[in-house]
C-alpha cells in the first residue's frame, strides 16, 4: 500500500510562493534601474544655459533643476536605494548636498521636489523599464494620482 501526505505547505502553496517570490526580485530590479535612470535624468545637462561661476569664466550648462554645479558637488550628492520591508518594496531618492535644501527653496529651481509627481521624471522612467524588464507588468497610478 502506498500512503501519501502533506505538510503544512502544499506544493500549490510552494509553487504561489516562488512565482510571489521571483515577481518581487523582478519588481526590486524593476525599482533599482528606475532609480538609476532617475538620478542619471537628474544629474544630466540640458539646453539651458546658466551666467559664469566668475567674471571671465564661460556660461554653465544647467541640470534638469534650473541649477548649474560649479564643483559638480550637487550633481554627484545623488543617491537612490531599494529598501525592502516584508512584501512591500520603496524607492527612497535623495541628495545629501548641504546647500540642495536651499536651491529646494529658492523660486524655479529644484533639486528632488516633484519629481515624484505625474508625468514627472520617475513615472516616466518606471514606464520606461517595465515596458523594457517587465512587459508583462502594468503601471497603475493611485487614487492620489501617486503610485
Amino acid at each position: 500500500m502506498l500512503e501519501l501526505s502533506a505538510g503544512k505547505t502544499s506544493y500549490l502553496d510552494q509553487v504561489v510562493a516562488n512565482i510571489a517570490l521571483d515577481t518581487m526580485a523582478k519588481l526590486e530590479l524593476v525599482l533599482q534601474q528606475v532609480g538609476q535612470e532617475t538620478i542619471d535624468y537628474l544629474r544630466s545637462l540640458t539646453d539651458e544655459m546658466r551666467p559664469p561661476a566668475r567674471a571671465g569664466e564661460p556660461q554653465r550648462q544647467a541640470h534638469p533643476g534650473h541649477w548649474a554645479d560649479v564643483t559638480s558637488q550637487l550633481a554627484n550628492s545623488y543617491r537612490w536605494e531599494v529598501q525592502r520591508t516584508g512584501d512591500s518594496l520603496r524607492l527612497r531618492l535623495a541628495n545629501d548636498a548641504e546647500h540642495a535644501v536651499y536651491l529646494e527653496q529658492r523660486d524655479g529651481f529644484f533639486v528632488l521636489s516633484g519629481v515624484t509627481e505625474p508625468g514627472g521624471p520617475v513615472e516616466t522612467a518606471l514606464r520606461a523599464v517595465v515596458a523594457r524588464l517587465a512587459p508583462e507588468m502594468t503601471v497603475v497610478l493611485g487614487a492620489s494620482g501617486g503610485f
